[in-house]
């Protein structure tokens, strides 16, 4: 999947590219890939699939003719496609793209069918030999997985709570001081909707795209109900 992935965006890639530069790269092809590929994207991201799966689907759409990536973004784009958050970004275009108009109150969207964290996906095969680094592999990878899973939950009872700001903030430029203001307007719902009992280290560019994800998923669901508002 990596090589696959490099031969896409035509890499010799650099990986000297801040977060915020790979946000914006990330951003940029998500866009584009809407732009042309509208439909299928929002299918996959409607499926209730798990997010590796749509990481493989969205991985097979994108078009280097129509998409181009510098040499310099390649390398950041690579991380955030492999790395099971891919249908994060394209939420966040399907949204701007979508919902740019006002949305007051989505608390009572209809609930939505999702992937949940499967752990007998991640443990050892029977009959099979692993070295370390390879067992250590498949706890990272079962660690990743779980805190996808779990901010993906969060997003959902954020969008639920507070769906003006919430649309405020999709909305709001990338590392703006829009996006900064509306994340502080949020602070208090988000925090209710933390698990409670447990730590959680919240990541900002992660936790658009969970409230991206559900944002866009439950305003459709609300739509076909004819309970948009």
């Amino acid at each position: 999947m990596n090589l696959l992935l490099a031969l896409i965006l035509g890499m010799s890639a650099d990986p000297g590219v801040t977060v915020q530069e790979g946000r914006q790269a990330m951003a940029k092809l998500a866009e584009c890939t809407v732009k042309h590929k509208r439909d299928q994207v929002a299918k996959e991201l409607l499926t209730g699939q798990s997010s590796d799966k749509m990481r493989s689907a969205f991985i097979s759409m994108l078009d280097k003719k129509k998409c181009s990536t510098d040499r310099k973004s390649a390398g950041a784009i690579l991380i955030m496609m492999l790395s099971e958050t891919a249908h994060f970004s394209m939420a966040e275009a399907l949204v701007a793209s979508d919902f740019r108009a006002p949305i007051q109150n989505l608390s009572d969207a209809p609930e939505i069918e999702t992937s949940t964290f499967d752990p007998s996906a991640y443990e050892p095969r029977p009959n099979r030999k692993y070295t370390d680094e390879q067992l250590r592999n498949l706890q990272i990878n079962a660690d990743r997985a779980r805190y996808i899973s779990e901010l993906s939950k969060i997003g959902d009872c954020v969008v639920r709570t507070d769906t003006e700001r919430s649309q405020r903030l999709l909305l709001s430029p990338i590392d703006s001081s829009q996006e900064s203001s509306s994340f502080e307007a949020l602070k208090m719902v988000i925090g209710k909707c933390l698990p409670s009992g447990q730590s959680f280290r919240l990541d900002k560019a992660l936790l658009r795209g969970a409230v991206a994800f559900n944002f866009y998923r439950l305003a459709k669901a609300a739509s076909v109900n004819g309970g948009i508002r």
